[in-house]
C-alpha cells in the first residue's frame, strides 16, 4: 500500500497527499478543515463541520440528560420549600363559628325589625333583641377584621416567597420539557 493517498479537497478542488497517519488535517489551498474517513479500503474527506455536527447532537443529548436530572432534583426542592411555607406559615382562617355569630346576629336584628314594623312599638324586649344583634354582630366582624390585617401581613411575606416558588416550578418545568424534547429527538 503507498504510503499517500491523492484526493481533491472537497471544497476547492485542490490536489491533496493523504498519509496512513492523519485523521484531520486543513487544506493547504482554502485552509478549511476536514476529516479523513477510512472504510473497506476506500478513504474520503469529510468537512470538520459534519464531524462537529454528529458530536454536537452527543454533547446536546448528553447535556439534556444531564439537565434533566438537575432540574428534576431543582423542582423537587422547590416543591419542599413550597410544603415547608404553606405548614410552617399557613394562611390566616377565621373560624365558623364567627360567621354564625354573625349570621344570627343579622337573623335576630332582622327578627327585630319585624316586630317593630309589625307592631309599631319598641318595647324593652324589642331593644334587648336589637342589643344583642348589635353585640352578635361586633363580635363575629372582629375576627373578620383582625384576619384581614393578618392576611395583608402574610401576603405581603409568605404569599410574595410562595408566588416566586411556584413561578420558579413552571419555568423549570418548561426547561424540563424542553430538555426531554431534545432527549427524545435524539434517542
Amino acid at each position: 500500500m503507498p504510503d499517500f493517498v491523492t484526493l481533491s479537497c472537497p471544497s476547492c478542488g485542490g490536489k491533496l497527499n493523504i498519509t496512513n497517519d492523519i485523521e484531520r488535517f486543513a487544506c493547504g489551498h482554502c485552509g478549511n478543515e476536514h476529516v479523513v474517513k477510512r472504510a473497506g479500503g476506500i478513504v474520503s474527506l469529510s468537512p470538520v463541520i459534519e464531524a462537529l455536527k454528529k458530536v454536537e447532537v452527543g454533547v446536546d443529548k448528553t447535556a439534556s440528560e444531564l439537565a434533566i436530572n438537575r432540574l428534576q432534583r431543582e423542582i423537587d426542592e422547590l416543591h419542599s420549600q413550597r410544603i415547608y411555607l404553606i405548614t410552617s406559615s399557613p394562611k390566616p382562617k377565621v373560624s365558623n363559628v364567627f360567621a354564625i355569630l354573625i349570621g344570627g346576629g343579622i337573623i335576630i336584628a332582622g327578627y327585630s325589625l319585624y316586630i317593630f314594623i309589625m307592631s309599631h312599638v319598641v318595647d324593652n324586649a324589642g331593644c334587648g333583641f336589637i342589643g344583642i344583634s348589635f353585640l352578635l354582630l361586633f363580635i363575629g366582624a372582629l375576627p373578620y377584621l383582625n384576619r384581614s390585617k393578618k392576611l395583608r401581613i402574610w401576603q405581603e411575606t409568605t404569599g410574595t416567597q410562595l408566588s416566586a416558588i411556584e413561578k420558579n416550578i413552571a419555568q423549570k418545568q418548561e426547561d424540563l420539557e424542553y430538555h426531554r424534547k431534545i432527549v427524545a429527538r435524539h434517542a
